[in-house]
């Protein structure tokens, strides 16, 4: 369950095959990467309460989550952030900083659209608390084992027949809504419609296979 952070800046400058001239690192320019901003970073690191992974958070706008919909998994996420919140109110008790400014989220993800409980779970989530679920989530997909097989993500990934084809550009539109979900959330204006096109067509078709 990795934890994905977002830290809001001003556009990079630089590039990093710019920092080498002729075989070697040009000190001068490396020295004006580090002082150089991005738009986004993202720290991909996993749900423990180390030391190292207390300042990721710390250093966090925002804070995404992906939680799949098993009830262990879930009550493990509730330990978690039971400690996890534990832990920075003590550090908030001696220390005046700013922690998690920007939205936070939990993203359900490996949902079985033919699991009725996975869809109840998520459905309870989003009646009890709309501001911290998406809305958009990943479904699970068999495809995406395809292009991991060969090292690839999959929009790398160039499948070799038809049913591949089909399932990998299933699972990138899932994707795009998904990103485009989030970024709705971090940075409203922002969004290019792939959420509310991918939100239209499942709870459309949900609500026909119900009736």
């Amino acid at each position: 369950m990795p934890l994905i952070a977002g830290k809001r800046a001003t556009r990079q400058k630089r590039c990093p095959n710019e920092l080498v001239v002729e075989g070697k690192v040009d000190q001068q320019r490396l020295n004006a990467a580090l002082t150089e901003t991005l738009d986004v970073i993202i720290i991909d690191y996993q749900p423990a309460l180390t030391l190292f992974q207390l300042n990721n958070v710390i250093a966090s706008t925002s804070l995404v989550i992906p939680q799949t919909m098993k009830g262990f998994d879930i009550a493990t996420l509730s330990t978690f952030v039971t400690g996890l919140l534990g832990m920075l109110q003590h550090i908030l008790a001696h220390e005046r900083i700013e922690i998690g400014t920007g939205a936070n989220m939990l993203l359900p993800t490996i949902v079985q659209r033919s699991n009725a409980q996975d869809l109840n779970h998520i459905g309870n989530l989003l009646e009890h608390c709309p501001t911290e679920i998406l809305p958009v989530f990943y479904l699970r997909s068999d495809a995406i084992s395809n292009a991991s097989d060969v090292y690839q993500s999959v929009y790398e990934y160039e499948p070799d027949t038809p049913g591949k084809r089909k399932g990998i550009n299933r699972f990138i539109t899932n994707a795009d809504a998904v990103n485009d979900a989030i970024v709705s959330r971090l940075w409203p204006g922002f969004e290019r419609g792939y959420a509310n096109t991918w939100m239209d067509e499942f709870y459309e078709d949900d609500g026909e296979g119900e009736a």
